[in-house]
């Protein structure tokens, strides 16, 4: 027990002489500076392509200054920190931000993109930028445009370190200017029933346009409106008009019919006169005096001969029917007779 007791006391001993030694070292260590006006700041750098770095300033020249996170070149934002060390003080650290900006982008100028109106001739067409520089990259859309319309062409112009520029113009794909019809015509025409239908036609029309006619066949005889519509692709449409004329046939007059005078006798009777020649087949003649009961009394008479036929004109004739009194026959020379008219007019003398 008592030994136990001995060792328990030695070893409080030893603690109580290493804590006096303890405190002897740390009051006999010299009191540590701290360093002052020492400043890192943060720094905003434009990208140049070169590394960039930030640094303490105020650091006295005894100290030593590490840094880690410097010698930056992309754009983009770094924590950079620095350690001042110096014998006697106590170590300082400090951090800042390092930020590498994009290079401010300039503008294009002098570009443009400009409205364009194209006749429709069966190809594409596009719109295109004017003095966008060679180092730019031009970007198209909407473009390659070929039917009838009108359409919105967009440009993207880019470079490196210049603001991307955006124009847009219209590209109108016009009708193709229609061309005119030459040299074609629709005639008046005159023709002669023949019981046929008969046509109008233009004259001078391309093999490649198409022809519509109104107003065509026409057989019986009249005047008749023709018109003609000439249509091609890219032509503008031709309208014509012409007047067909049907006429009806043309009159035979007769030929080598005559109506001869004639004197006759007196006898009581009705006369009459005749033509004389060949009638054409279907003829017919109508004979007209000037009286019902004439051409019977002794007289002159006009008569009048209608000769008529289809297919030929109308013919009138005229001749002269002359009765003249009989004659009276003297069987005594003091004796007169009588001709049977009764008449005085007809009353002749014959001497032997």
């Amino acid at each position: 027990m008592k030994k136990h007791f001995l060792l328990i006391l030695c070893f409080c001993f030893f603690l109580l002489c290493l804590f006096t030694a303890c405190q002897a070292d740390i009051t006999d260590q010299p009191t540590q500076n701290h360093f002052t006006n020492i400043s890192f700041s943060d720094l905003e750098v434009i990208y140049d392509g070169n590394p960039h770095s930030l640094f303490v300033l105020g650091a006295p020249d005894f100290a030593t200054v590490t840094y880690e996170g410097n010698s930056k070149t992309e754009i983009g934002s770094y924590t950079v920190t620095a350690k001042i060390e110096a014998e006697g003080y106590e170590t300082l650290t400090l951090s800042a931000t390092l930020t590498v900006l994009p290079t401010p982008k300039q503008s294009f100028t002098g570009i443009s993109l400009q409205d364009k109106e194209v006749a429709y001739d069966g190809n594409p067409h596009s719109l295109f930028v004017l003095g966008a520089p060679d180092f730019a990259t031009v970007t198209y859309e909407g473009n390659g445009k070929t039917e009838i319309g009108s359409y919105t062409v967009t440009a993207k112009i880019e470079a490196e370190g210049y603001e991307t520029l955006t124009l847009s113009a219209t590209l109108t794909v016009l009708p193709a200017p229609k061309q005119s019809f030459a040299g074609i015509t629709l005639q008046d025409k005159e023709i002669v029933y023949d019981g046929n239908p008969h046509n109008l036609f233009v004259v001078g029309a391309p093999d490649f346009a198409t022809v519509t006619y109104e107003g065509n066949g026409k057989t019986e005889i009249g005047s008749y409106t023709v018109t003609a519509k000439i249509e091609a692709e890219g032509y503008e449409t031709l309208t014509l008009s012409a007047t067909l004329t049907i006429l009806p046939i043309p009159l035979k007059t007769f030929e080598g019919i005559t109506f001869p005078d004639k004197e006759v006798i007196y006898d009581g009777k009705r006369h009459s006169l005749s033509i004389e020649g060949t009638l054409p087949e279907g003829a017919r003649v109508t004979y007209k005096a000037p009286t019902e009961n004439a051409c019977i009394e002794v007289g002159n008479y006009r008569i009048e001969a209608k000769l008529e036929c289809e297919g030929y004109t109308t013919k009138y004739l005229y001749a002269t029917l002359t009765i003249v009194d009989a004659p009276i026959i003297a069987k005594d020379p003091d004796t007169i007779t009588v001709c049977a008219c009764g008449k005085s007019s007809c009353r002749k003398t014959f001497m032997d």
